[in-house]
């Protein structure tokens, strides 16, 4: 090779040196920088703590799970809806549904508290709730509310229930437990199905009572906080009857045909159904919401559920008047999906939080919750823009 080759080599030798010299700085210079996002200043808070909670539970291993593990904190969920406080407390656009979901379990505890008691004698045996009744009852509390709720449940303590369905089963003779539960099923894989889209008319009921292993009242039952706060109401909380029971006095009017009554003069019963607490209480409450939850094997969702109980008089059809006692014979459950309560964090507020009991909640200045363009809404999606708010989704999915 002559000098001028070797001289050009040379130079070539020490730009390619210098090159790759320089591509080593720079990905030394760019390496500081990989994994840096415009949300990295955001530290791990106990938001980050319950959604990585609630993303690792699911249908495949929540049978493996304890029950620690299946349950959120209480604090979880704020703004909760109280029974003494409703006229008196702003209820925000976001805890519509929990309202809603507290007045249907009271108003489903007032309707069959009532009934067992007006039909409580023998002759009315035939005319009580049958089994049909039960899970119709639960799923048109289900079909009625397309995007409040989820499923309705009636829980019935141990030897509580009484079959009148059951011709082979004597009289007066009660059946070990019988929960009928209805919820909304997710259909989008039904053979008749052809769009493989949620249409929200699918129901499943269940009676959680029927099989060896339901027994919904055992220790060992994980996600049972529904039964717990009201059940069992046996002689040893009979002390407190009178603090967990309230009596009511109703006047009705009957008819048979359209347009008359069979009697002008309202027909009055006394009954006994759930408590009616001061305006002071906080403990004792008609109706008390659960926990979060994840509803293992059934519809496989994070859950809350508003609990009321069910008054009867029992034992039923005893001759010895005196030895029946108004007692909690069942519970009304009513749930709805946990996560939209959880996450939809519209609020009247300059500065928009989770709406939840957090201790970090994040907030931002603005928000970006889904808005309604429909004509119905647009006075009021006005109103609420201007205040940084806007409205929930008219699509939204009750899952």
């Amino acid at each position: 090779m002559d000098e001028p080759d070797s001289k050009r080599s040379r130079g070539f030798s020490q730009v390619l040196k210098h090159h790759c010299q320089f591509v080593r700085t720079s990905d030394f210079f760019f390496s500081d920088y990989i994994g840096k996002g415009p949300f990295d200043w955001r530290s791990y808070d106990n938001f980050d703590e319950i959604d990585d909670r609630m993303n690792s539970i699911n249908m495949q291993n929540c049978h493996a799970k304890p029950a620690e593990e299946l349950h959120l904190p209480r604090e979880t969920l704020a703004q909760l809806p109280r029974f003494n406080k409703l006229l008196s407390t702003i209820i925000y656009p976001n805890r519509t549904d929990l309202l809603h979901l507290h007045n249907m379990a009271l108003n489903r505890a007032f309707f069959y508290s009532y009934m067992y008691q007006k039909l409580n004698d023998t002759e009315d045996f035939m005319k009580q709730p049958g089994l049909m009744y039960y899970m119709f009852s639960a799923a048109a509390d289900v079909s009625a509310n397309e995007y409040n709720i989820n499923g309705s449940a009636i829980m019935f303590d141990n030897n509580c229930s009484y079959a009148n369905w059951y011709d082979n089963l004597p009289f007066n003779k009660t059946l070990p437990l019988f929960g009928p539960r209805a919820w909304r099923f997710d259909d989008f894989n039904d053979p008749t199905n052809w769009l493989r889209e949620p249409t929200n008319e699918t129901i499943d009921i269940v009676d959680y009572g029927a099989g060896s292993q339901s027994n919904y009242s055992h220790k060992s039952y994980k996600i049972n906080e529904w039964y717990d706060l009201w059940l069992p109401d046996g002689e040893e909380q009979s002390a407190s009857d009178s603090v967990y029971k309230n009596s009511y006095d109703v006047g009705i009017k009957y008819s048979n045909e359209t347009g008359k009554f069979e009697s002008d003069e309202y027909v009055s019963k006394t009954f006994f159904g759930p408590p009616s607490p001061g305006q002071k209480e906080k403990e004792i409450l008609p109706v008390v919401f659960t926990e979060p939850y994840f509803d293992c094997g059934r519809s496989n969702k994070w859950i809350v559920s508003a609990v009321a109980p069910v008054v009867d008089q029992l034992p039923r059809y005893l001759e010895w008047f005196h030895l029946r006692r108004f007692r909690c014979s069942s519970v009304l459950d009513v749930f709805r999906s946990f996560l939209p309560i959880f996450t939809f964090h519209c609020c009247l507020q300059i500065q928009c939080c989770f709406t939840s009991g957090l201790s970090h909640p994040r907030c931002r200045t603005s928000i970006s919750c889904p808005s309604t363009s429909t004509s119905v809404h647009s006075a009021l999606e006005t109103k609420l823009r201007t205040t940084s708010l806007e409205l929930p989704s008219a699509n939204q999915r009750p899952w």
